[in-house]
């Protein structure tokens, strides 16, 4: 294997989640190889029974990862001989994670990093480390070029996951047995905080309750224990990672590229550790409005479909 350049040497341990894609795993380990993390944790579901010919590429992928660490780190890794699915194999390698690690970075093996979103997240780590109100530090600035900031973070009541940081202590409040009594209890805090015009209350509610229901995907119960929690997550001004898993071959990005991905594609060059840092505390409330609409729809046309259809399933006509 050629030799890459050195662009930063992170300090912060890193877990790496894989699957089946040996393409987009290549691309993905090769930004992490290049900040070369102390510790790194590599986690892979199994292979799908039904699916043929995924017991190959399930070897390939971890065989590749294992044959290319050049460096001098500790690695550890958590292969899984049987298939758990999104929710429960990512829920467990985080736990896994956090089970050795006080804190630490999250990547997926679709999610291709910039240098600097390393350097983000070790800097944030750090900063708000003892600041309990902040819950995670997303890579991700997805309406970065409708919200042109000044400064090097800003502050959002949503998560991102496309590449991540969190703490152990923010990660052992994650709750993935969410009743419908616990989403009844939740919404009625939100309604009396005010903070969510009605739509957007009713929006997560169905939300919630399709997640519970089907058990398909992690990310929303966590986006649940922010709302209880009253978490915060820090974000980059600009975007520092590009999802490079759409197509036929992913799990919940199966659809062609969307108009944000294109707007929102990293600038390399682009240096926001050199900015000024804004202060917690200073809430854009309509970006955060406009990123939900964004990238999860989150508007009244939206909220009015989720609603008939959860209506439609829970008195089975």
């Amino acid at each position: 294997m050629n030799s890459s350049p050195v662009q930063y040497l992170t300090r912060t341990p890193v877990l790496f989640l894989v699957f089946n894609r040996i393409d987009t795993t290549k691309q993905v380990f090769e930004k992490i190889r290049q900040t070369r993390p102390p510790r790194l944790y590599v986690a892979a579901d199994g292979a799908r029974f039904t699916a043929e010919g995924e017991n190959e590429k399930v070897a390939t992928v971890r065989n590749y990862i294992l044959s290319s660490i050049d460096w001098d780190c500790d690695v550890r890794t958590l292969f899984r001989e049987t298939n758990l699915g999104c929710k429960k194999a990512v829920e467990e390698a985080i736990t896994w994670f956090f089970e050795n690690e006080e804190m630490g970075i999250i990547i997926e093996d679709d999610c291709a990093p910039t240098p600097n979103f390393f350097r983000f997240c070790e800097w944030a780590l750090n900063e708000y480390e003892d600041n309990k109100n902040i819950g995670l530090v997303s890579g991700s600035n997805l309406v970065d070029y409708k919200f042109i900031s000044p400064y090097r973070n800003g502050f959002s009541r949503y998560i991102n996951i496309w590449g991540w940081a969190t703490w152990r202590d923010r990660w052992s409040r994650y709750n993935s047995h969410l009743s419908l009594t616990d989403l009844i209890e939740l919404d009625g805090e939100i309604k009396r905080a005010g903070y969510l015009r009605r739509y957007e209350r009713i929006f997560w509610k169905n939300v919630f309750k399709h997640t519970i229901t089907f058990q398909t995907t992690w990310d929303f119960y966590l986006q649940y224990q922010f709302f209880k929690e009253g978490f915060y997550s820090v974000f980059p001004s600009k975007n520092l990672i590009l999802n490079i898993g759409f197509g036929p071959e992913g799990t919940h990005t199966t659809s062609t590229v969307p108009d944000y991905w294109k707007k929102s594609k990293p600038k390399v060059n682009c240096d926001i550790m050199m900015l000024p840092v804004l202060e917690f505390g200073v809430l854009d409330i309509e970006r955060d409005r406009e990123m939900t609409a964004t990238i999860w729809n989150c508007t009244p046309l939206r909220t009015l479909r989720l609603l008939i259809m959860n209506v439609v399933r829970y008195m089975n006509i």
